[in-house]
């Protein structure tokens, strides 16, 4: 991360990261659960979340529909072009985790995200230190 930004590593580059919308990371999120115990649906499920958050090399929300708006459909298209593209696969799923990561977070702040970006104190009837 720098100055704010996301971005991963993907041929030596620093690709910066852009979130997609609201449905489209609640699709990653909830498909990615209901989909336990299915390691290898997961794992298209991870690379779906990399294709969208760099459009560029994913195709954005275009290639995401044109994949019927599954993310294991769109994922494993993904991950497919760029294996034909000459990427490596453990750049691929590095990057794609923290894509995942990020996705998540940012649909389930953590409390001292949630603390600090409402300026909360204490829980109630906490005592004060």
């Amino acid at each position: 991360m720098t100055n704010g930004a996301h971005s991963v590593k993907l041929k030596g580059d620093d690709l910066t990261v852009t979130l997609p919308g609201f449905s489209e990371r609640e699709d990653i999120a909830t498909v990615y659960h209901d989909q336990d115990g299915h390691p290898r649906r997961q794992q298209r499920i991870l690379y779906a979340a990399l294709g969208l958050c760099l459009p560029k090399l994913g195709g954005g929300l275009d290639a995401y529909e044109a994949a019927d708006l599954d993310p294991v459909k769109y994922g494993g298209r993904f991950y497919s072009s760029c294996m034909a593209d000459g990427h490596k696969r453990a750049e691929l799923i590095t990057a794609a985790v923290s894509c995942f990561s990020l996705i998540c977070e940012s649909l389930f702040p953590r409390e001292e995200e949630v603390s600090t970006a409402e300026t909360f104190t204490g829980a109630q009837g906490a005592v004060p230190s």
